[in-house]
C-alpha cells in the first residue's frame, strides 16, 4: 500500500498493478509494458550522468580506502574465495579486495557505472561484472539456470 500512495502522489496516473481476481492465468503482456518502470521493475541506472567522472571525487575514493583497509584487516581474506560487491558502483572497494581473492563478483543496478568498472585494467580477470538480477545469484550459488 505504501508504493501505491507514493505512485499516487508522484507518479502518471496508470494503474499500478491488476487486481487480485485479474492476476489468474496467463500476465497480460500489452497490459504489463503500459506499467513505468518503476512498477515492473526494470532498473533505472540514477548514475548514468555521474558514471563517467565518479572515480575523481575525493570523498568516495577516501571512504572506499578505509572500507579496503577495514576490510583487510577484520577478514582473512585468501587466493581461493569468491566474494561479492554489492553496490560495486566503479570498483573502489573491488580494487582494493580483488588482488587477495579468487574473484570478485561486482555487483551494481547502474549499467554506467559497471562499465566504468569493467573499463579498468587493473581488475580485468579478477572481477566478474554483474547487472543485478536474480540470475546472478544463480551462477554464484552453482544452481542451474
Amino acid at each position: 500500500m505504501h508504493l501505491r500512495r507514493w505512485y499516487a502522489r508522484h507518479g502518471p496516473q496508470v494503474p499500478l498493478a491488476p487486481a487480485a481476481t485479474e492476476r489468474r492465468g496467463s500476465v497480460d503482456t500489452a497490459r504489463l509494458a503500459a506499467y513505468p518502470p518503476a512498477v515492473t521493475h526494470q532498473p533505472i541506472d540514477l548514475f548514468k550522468d555521474k558514471a563517467r567522472d565518479f572515480d575523481t571525487h575525493a570523498v568516495p575514493t577516501q571512504i572506499s580506502a578505509g572500507v579496503g583497509a577495514a576490510l583487510r584487516a577484520r577478514v582473512a581474506l585468501t587466493a581461493d574465495m569468491r566474494v561479492m560487491d554489492f553496490g560495486a558502483g566503479t570498483g573502489f572497494v573491488c580494487a582494493h579486495v580483488a588482488p587477495h581473492v579468487a574473484t570478485v563478483y561486482a555487483v551494481d543496478i547502474s549499467e554506467a557505472m559497471l562499465a566504468q568498472l569493467a573499463a579498468k585494467p587493473e581488475l580485468r580477470g579478477k572481477v566478474e561484472v554483474v547487472h543485478h538480477d536474480l540470475q546472478f545469484y544463480r551462477k554464484v550459488l552453482g544452481r542451474p539456470e
